[in-house]
């Protein structure tokens, strides 16, 4: 599914106009990007978390260079932790 499918889905089921609910949902996106931005986790009760994760500077090797050894830089990524009810549905 895309956000469009999302789109279309939601206004279905609500019977509220597809551009209003995409207005929605893209506020909604923009609203969970803003608080990890600021280094916020996002919490949805019973869907799930959207978690800042924070991986270290560490030494690796370039395969395009003879497997010179290189430093990596410490990045920020955001990783996503199941609710119950979802591990419930996709574990049926």
């Amino acid at each position: 599914m895309n956000k469009a499918d999302l789109v279309s889905r939601i206004a279905e089921k609500t019977g509220q106009t597809r551009k209003s609910v995409e207005l929605i949902v893209d506020s909604f996106l923009s609203e969970v990007m803003f608080a990890l931005g600021e280094g916020e986790d996002v919490k949805l009760s019973g869907f799930g978390n959207f978690e800042l994760r924070e991986r270290k500077g560490h030494y690796g090797t370039n395969p395009n260079n003879n497997n010179e050894k290189i430093f990596i830089e410490s990045t920020r990524n955001v990783g996503f932790k199941p609710g119950k009810l979802i591990k419930e549905i996709i574990n049926q």
